[in-house]
């Protein structure tokens, strides 16, 4: 099966994963992945690698145990801190250089990840 982000262009956070067509191809590429045998989900993750916002899918997608569970989104919540502040910091230096316009596409693209970045929201209010 096609990778999920491959299928539909949605960011890993996204409300279209967790409704209509993306929340049914997501279901079923979950099923379809826990089917098929360890190497083949090797080679799959190798040919499929992950884009850089998608923090730690497919550890999450195979972990069964709960502690696990935990500690794998811990490690997601750390990875998507230090990836938003580095595109914060990358944003504030287009800014600073005049290229407005580059900064707003990093903006929007952390405000499509999770509207709930108030420092992005903050930057892209002051330059509209």
């Amino acid at each position: 099966m096609e990778a999920p982000w491959k299928k539909y262009k949605y960011k890993q956070r996204s409300l279209g994963w967790r409704m209509g067509e993306g929340e049914k191809y997501l279901l079923a590429w979950k099923k379809w992945f826990s089917s098929i045998d360890e190497l083949e989900r090797n080679e799959y993750v190798k040919n499929n690698p992950m884009p850089t916002d998608w923090f730690y899918f497919y550890d999450l997608i195979m972990c069964q145990d709960f502690l696990a569970r935990v500690e794998i989104s811990e490690k997601v919540d750390l990875a998507r801190s230090n990836y938003f502040n580095t595109q914060i910091k990358l944003a504030k230096k287009y800014i600073d250089i005049n290229e407005i316009e580059q900064a707003k596409l990093i903006l929007n693209d952390l405000l499509d990840n999770d509207s709930s970045i108030q420092e992005a929201v903050s930057l892209l209010k002051d330059l509209n």
